[in-house]
């Protein structure tokens, strides 16, 4: 059991380490990437069906990842790479608005926030049931 805590301690701890290095690049990306000319922030572009596909599609499927997968996890190591991948996206979605719709920059921003929060290490817990996960 012992063995089974000091496990989950570290992959804690990377966790926090990737989750603070990747905060640490959405703050870099949003004051070296954007443009900032007339389009940036403008909403001057329709709200059609792509825009409202890249703002809810990826928020979508990483807080389903989120909520739905990574609570029923047992495994920390697996749980670990599994947030790994779940908050490298989330930080994609920032990206999303700086290349893709400069026009809803700021609305992405928000969505990358919110998504990043939701990732926050501090949330996240092995599950103790015999669910999904394997051995640990």
């Amino acid at each position: 059991m012992k063995e089974n805590r000091s496990s989950e301690l570290i992959a804690k701890i990377l966790m926090w380490i990737g989750w603070a290095f990747l905060v640490m690049g959405c703050f870099i990306f949003s004051i070296f990437l954007p443009a900032n000319n007339e389009r940036t922030n403008s909403f001057s572009r329709p709200l059609g069906i792509f825009e409202l596909g890249m703002m809810m599609a990826p928020v979508g499927i990483w807080m389903a990842w989120r909520f739905g997968l990574l609570p029923r996890i047992r495994n920390p190591w697996i749980q670990m790479v599994l947030f790994g991948i779940g908050v490298f996206f989330s930080q994609q979605i920032m990206l999303y608005g700086i290349f893709l719709v400069p026009e809803y920059q700021v609305v992405f921003y928000g969505l990358c926030a919110a998504s990043m929060l939701a990732y926050l290490p501090l949330w996240i817990h092995p599950n103790r049931s015999n669910r999904v996960g394997g051995g640990g």
